[in-house]
């Protein structure tokens, strides 16, 4: 309601923003050319960032939210100064140059917020559904709000044309401030009614498609390939994507919780793997690989655990993701720290081998460089990775779009965090859509591979039922 925007807007300096446009303006007219103008101040009081969040998307405003909960760290981005839409074959190089020349000279604080498809595709073969979010897509919002344990801050961000009037300038920023900071108002809520399509002709696509590609893997075609599938719901009656992000942020407070929001379209989900974060000279890299469920009971969880820990089969595949990492970083570090054995890590809904890796780069290096030179993994990809590729497009029956592909945010120095969009769904209109895959190796077995897809997604499809239920 207004008058609860209203009072957060005012816990903002207006003197200093006034400060920073007007200089943001000098620049602009002596470059002839705009600039984009952030300013970042400290908050008294930490807003609610899902009810920001909440509040966006019932006016279908731009949102991206990122959390890791245990940390008490939170990022939300509303508004759009300025978006890249990328429709290019190669969108790392796309998104990077254009972000350069968007960014050159920006203050400080300005963020880049978003994420690329698994694969690119020309949008005639892309699936509709993923159509707003291209290749890639980054936003630079109008907002940005970073919450850390102990404290909050508030970055406004603009874009500075020459000839624009100072007045004028500042009272837009303030007005547009205030409307991105309004709290929605309560809706009556209802019932929310989820329907699965249980069609056991797709389990049976999938059961087929892997024992296709386990036989590819037996013969020497490739070592490991990731098959994913897609599980499709209806809803009848709005629910809005925040009450799935509340579930998801108490029942996995370890997970990297992300949601891109476009319209009312939202892409969100809670996944276990970070791939690279970039501070100054110093990096760390994620391997995630090799998976079981969790046991009812504690013991239960950790007999589990060990059992993984000395699988061949699941050490060979987190062999492929530590491997990897290694090849596509060691040219770029001075030294790379590679723990000698991997450890196991509860998600709440499964346990799974990682690999903490941390490096000391030679040279200042883009994230979007790294994040490149990753991607895809062989542990949402396979190896080695251009037939697996081909393997993946030949035999999965769907557009994965943003699923297993990178999602994160930088800024103009090049740093930033990705991670890899797993454990997730895409909330459109009245369908759901859910994505799992799992690693196929000479070992695998189809039934087993389809019953660990099952259990991924269960991490999404909880807390949808949760908060249909709720």
């Amino acid at each position: 309601m207004r008058e609860a925007g209203t009072r957060t807007a005012s816990t903002m300096a207006t003197h200093p923003w006034r400060e920073a446009l007007r200089e943001g303006l000098s620049r602009a007219r002596a470059l002839g050319r705009p600039v984009v103008v952030a300013h970042r101040e400290q908050l008294r009081d930490a807003p609610n960032v899902l009810e920001l969040f909440a509040a966006a998307e019932a006016r279908g405003q731009r949102r991206f939210l990122a959390s890791r909960p245990q940390d008490g760290f939170a990022l939300l981005g509303l508004g759009v100064t300025s978006e890249i839409v990328s429709l290019a074959a190669k969108p790392f190089a796309d998104v990077s140059e254009r972000a350069r020349v968007l960014l050159h000279e920006a203050d400080a604080g300005a963020l880049l917020l978003g994420g690329f498809a698994f694969a690119p595709r020309a949008l005639a073969d892309r699936d509709p559904a993923w159509h707003s979010r291209a290749n890639a897509r980054f936003t630079l919002p109008a907002l940005l709000l970073t919450r850390t344990a102990s404290e909050a801050w508030l970055t406004r961000i603009t874009r500075v044309y020459p000839a624009e009037d100072e007045e004028e300038l500042a009272c837009r920023s303030q007005r547009r401030a205030i409307a991105l900071l309004e709290k929605a108002r309560p809706e009556r809520a209802d019932r929310v009614h989820l329907q699965a399509s249980r069609d056991p002709g797709l389990t049976q696509l999938y059961l087929d498609a892997a024992a296709e590609l386990i036989a590819a893997i037996q013969r020497g075609e490739a070592e490991k390939v990731v098959l994913a599938r897609v599980e499709r719901l209806r809803l009848t009656g709005a629910l809005p994507t925040v009450s799935v992000l509340r579930r998801l942020w108490e029942s996995h407070p370890t997970a990297f919780i992300f949601a891109d929001g476009i319209a009312h379209e939202t892409f969100l989900g809670a996944t276990p793997e970070g791939l690279i974060r970039r501070t100054g000279a110093e990096l760390v890299a994620s391997a995630v690989a090799g998976t079981v469920a969790r046991g009812d009971t504690k013991p239960a969880t950790a007999r589990l655990a060990s059992k993984l820990r000395r699988s061949p089969k699941e050490r060979a595949e987190h062999g492929f993701v530590v491997r990897a990492i290694e090849e596509a970083l060691s040219g770029l570090c001075r030294e790379l720290e590679v723990p000698r054995e991997p450890r196991p890590v509860d998600t709440g809904t499964l346990q799974h081998l990682h690999t903490l890796i941390r490096g000391q780069l030679l040279r200042p290096t883009h994230v979007l460089e790294l994040v490149s030179r990753l991607h895809p993994t062989p542990a949402v990809g396979g190896t080695p990775t251009s037939r697996a590729l081909e393997l993946i497009r030949k035999h999965e029956h769907f557009d994965r779009g943003g699923y297993a592909g990178p999602i994160g945010y930088f800024d103009a120095s090049g740093d930033g965090e990705f991670v890899v969009a797993l454990r997730c769904g895409l909330f459109c209109h009245d369908e759901v859509r859910l994505f799992a895959g799992a690693g196929l190796v000479a070992e695998s077995h189809p039934e087993s591979e389809a019953a660990e897809t099952l259990l991924k997604f269960r991490t999404l499809r909880a807390a949808l039922e949760a908060a249909c239920n709720g």
